[in-house]
Formats: C-alpha cells, structure tokens, sequence
C-alpha cells in the first residue's frame, strides 16, 4: 500500500482502517502523505494523523487530576506572513472524587530539540497582578481546557516562539527548520498575601476546592519547517 501521490489510488476505507490499527508506527508515512499534490490524499492522511495521534497522546496524574497535551505537529515557518499560529493546549480531567477548581494558573513551554538542548529563554513580562479567570468547579470525569495564545513569529530573520498566559508574556528562540519535543509545564497555585491584606485574593467557595500543584504534561514531537 503505497501514499505517494496521484499515480496511485486514494486509501480506501479498507486501508485506512488498517493505518489506523497500525496506529503510531504508521504515522511517519502519513504525515509524508499530508504534503502530497493529490488534495483528497492530504485530507484523508491528515484526518489520520489527527485520530492516530488523539487515540495514542499520553497522559499524567498528579493529586487527582489527568493531564495531556494537544499541538499540532507541524508549526509552520513565517514567511510572508510574519506570524503563524498553532494549536498548544493543556487538557486537565478531574479523575476523583473531590470537586475541584484551579486556583491562579500558569502555563509555559518547554521546547528541546534531539540532542535535549533547549532554544534560549528571552525575559518574561509579567502583566502585574491581574485577577485570574474564575474556572469553574468541576466534579468527577468533568474535562477542561487550557490553550496557550502562541505562535511563531518572524524576527529579521529570525524565527520566534512567543506565547501568553494570564499572568505574562514569553518567548524562545531563534529556532531552526527541525524536528523539536514539546511539553508544557502547567501550575496552579493561590497567591501569597501581603501581610496588610493586599494583593490579589481568591474567591472561596463552598462547593469545591482548589486544585493545586504542579505538572508538565509528556513530551510531543513537533517540526518547524
């Protein structure tokens, strides 16, 4: 079974079913599909990688809670267009009994190439003490999700990760036209306050409890290009 191009056969159902049961060993192919001339081969090989790759993330748990990442794999490079944006999420399911909520989060990246090094870390702008979004409670099995506004953006010529979260803005960089893991380190914590009372204060409730801890999701391989 061959995804070359339009020289051979779009994928029937037949196959498709069996590149899904092959499942990860499966997707070096098909994300090769995902730039072949032939529009129906890249909507069905990109249709598969997305079922492949949500059907196979991996998660983590930590005090109650189940955390996985959701990205896209490939964050294309800007080019005339001098930002691109991509999909990065933190999915965090509630998997106990206890009804919780998250308390003042923070989201940030962490980006390695193969070798395990990382792209340098330019100084964080925090956005003073801004009240954070009230989540709401969640019971057991309830999901939520959190999505980082990030994107590549073009530098001289440079290539830039900048991404937000409620409390600062950041960035890496420069990066390279390769293949990269990335995680993200989620955090949700209450905020210290000052001894006179001031400072940001949390809204207390009666019907759940804070969520707090720390985390970083597994890794997922991603390219520029």
């Amino acid at each position: 079974m061959r995804l070359e191009g339009r020289t051979t056969p779009v994928p029937c159902q037949a196959a498709m079913k069996r590149l899904t049961e092959i499942g990860v060993p499966a997707l070096s192919i098909l994300e090769n599909a995902e730039e072949s001339n032939d529009l129906e081969l890249r909507l069905r090989a990109s249709a598969l990688v997305k079922s492949i790759r949500e059907a196979n993330r991996p998660s983590v748990r930590v005090n109650g809670m189940e955390f996985t990442l959701e990205t896209d794999f490939k964050w294309r490079r800007p080019s005339e267009v001098h930002v691109t944006r991509f999909n990065l999420t933190v999915r965090a399911k509630n998997i106990s009994d206890t009804i919780y909520r998250f308390g003042l989060t923070k989201v940030s990246i962490v980006l390695t190439d193969s070798t395990g090094q990382s792209p340098k870390a330019l100084p964080i702008w925090l956005r003073g003490t801004l009240l954070p979004p009230i989540h709401p409670a969640m019971a057991k099995n309830d999901a939520l999700a959190f999505s980082l506004d990030a994107s590549l953006v073009k530098e001289n010529d440079n290539v830039m990760l900048h991404w937000n979260d409620p409390l600062s803005f950041s960035q890496f960089g420069p990066l390279a036209d390769k293949t990269y893991s990335v995680a993200l380190a989620f955090e949700s914590s209450l905020p210290t306050q000052n001894a006179d009372g001031s400072g940001i204060r949390m809204p207390e409730f009666s019907d759940s409890t804070y969520w707090l801890g720390k985390v970083q999701t597994p890794s997922e391989r991603i390219q520029i290009r």
